[in-house]
């Protein structure tokens, strides 16, 4: 019932955003999309390892630097070995998801074409997605987390991963 009320919710701030054509769409294939209930047994198992990659409340993370590429290595074989060939091509989005609790947004990120090729993203990107501004918010000081630090030589406004 909860994830009625979210879109319920995404449908009405959709509705009175400025840019109505391209946001209502993607909330139609949102819409489309199943939510990841938290009985989902993939969805736990894949928290649950994402917890052992990422600890969440762990003292000591320090969220000013990124996380290392082999976790992002692992989560990418994770998600292929369990089928999840949509997502395997986009762990760094992936764990940014689950770590503002919106792992249930991740097909609607892929059917809107993002990818982890396009870090970092804007408030923009994020507002038929995300409607809430508070998970916008927390992606986007999230984000950083995902950057490579190879890309931090790169002259650019976005990362690219190879």
């Amino acid at each position: 019932m909860h994830s009625f009320f979210r879109y319920i919710i995404s449908f009405l701030e959709i509705l009175f955003s400025t840019d109505r054509g391209s946001s209502i769409s993607v909330f139609v294939m949102a819409l489309s999309q199943p939510v990841l209930a938290s009985t989902d047994g993939f969805a736990l198992e894949f928290e649950d390892a994402l917890r052992r990659l990422i600890p969440r409340n762990e003292p000591k993370r320090d969220l000013s630097s990124p996380i290392e590429d082999s976790v992002f290595d692992q989560i990418h074989k994770f998600l292929h070995v369990k089928g999840r060939l949509d997502w395997a091509k986009h762990p760094r989005m992936c764990a940014i998801l689950s770590l503002i609790d919106r792992l249930d947004s991740m097909d609607a990120f892929v059917q809107a074409g993002l990818s982890d090729n396009e870090f970092p993203y804007r408030q923009c990107d994020l507002l038929a997605l995300l409607p809430e501004q508070n998970y916008q918010e927390r992606f986007l000081q999230l984000q950083s987390l995902a950057l490579s630090k190879i890309g931090d030589l790169e002259d650019g406004n976005h990362r690219h991963f190879g």
